[in-house]
């Protein structure tokens, strides 16, 4: 009786050790898969056709329509210059923490971040449009209370939107990977942004955006036409 009392208590001692390890392999998998995420968004795991990011593999692709919205800091090559390397890093940091929260609001991800520019993705028009409305306000906001520290910076944001169909997915070998998005009409919501620049306007959009926002409470105009791939 005493050796099979023995026997049982090693067993199950043994099968909590092996249930521990199991556990922490699956916690660490968990982990490393949330870390995953901050580089690859839900939403473009989604738009790509994955349900897991186990699912990513070089190649991956899925073709769908969505609004993109490109954006940069106006008068960002005059700040820039005011600070350090690490002081600018800390700077953009707090404006891309602001921005990146409002672009989430909003129901999109932010795809890319580059120097002070921002590309986000959107399955709505709509909620491209609101964004961008959002984020001028942002900035408002960022400036009073950048002022109210005592930064005398002042952020002027423009925005460019447009919508098209694009290949959403991943470029890249079996040992390292890239997000992207691949159509001629990408470029064309950054040309918009740098166009807002010259027609002296907060945000531009294509007719395009518009035509699928329907019935909607904003105040727009028209500018005309203009080819945004040869213009200058």
């Amino acid at each position: 009786v005493g050796l099979s009392l023995l026997a049982i208590v090693c067993i199950v001692m043994m099968q909590f050790r092996v249930q521990r390890r199991i556990d922490k392999t699956l916690a660490d998998r968990r982990t490393m898969q949330t870390a995953a995420l901050a580089f690859i968004p839900k939403k473009f795991l989604k738009l790509a056709g994955c349900v897991s990011i186990l699912q990513v593999t070089a190649g991956t692709n899925s073709e769908v329509a969505v609004s993109m919205l490109a954006s940069n800091i106006r008068n960002f090559a005059a700040i820039s210059r005011s600070f350090d390397n690490a002081d600018l890093f800390v700077w953009l940091q707090r404006y891309f923490t602001r921005m990146t929260s409002v672009t989430e609001k909003n129901n999109g991800f932010v795809d890319k971040l580059s120097g002070d520019s921002i590309f986000a993705i959107f399955t709505s028009p709509m909620d491209a449009v609101q964004c961008a409305v959002s984020m001028q306000a942002s900035a408002k906001q960022l400036t009073y209370d950048v002022m109210a520290s005592g930064d005398t910076s002042i952020f002027v944001i423009g925005v460019g939107l447009h919508h098209a169909v694009v290949t959403v997915g991943f470029l890249g070998n079996n040992d390292r990977v890239t997000t992207t998005l691949v159509s001629s009409d990408i470029t064309t919501a950054t040309r918009l942004n740098e166009l807002t620049l010259h027609y002296g306007v907060n945000i531009l959009s294509s007719q395009i955006v518009l035509d699928q926002l329907g019935t909607h409470q904003f105040a727009t105009r028209r500018l005309g036409v203009l080819d945004v791939v040869d213009a200058n």
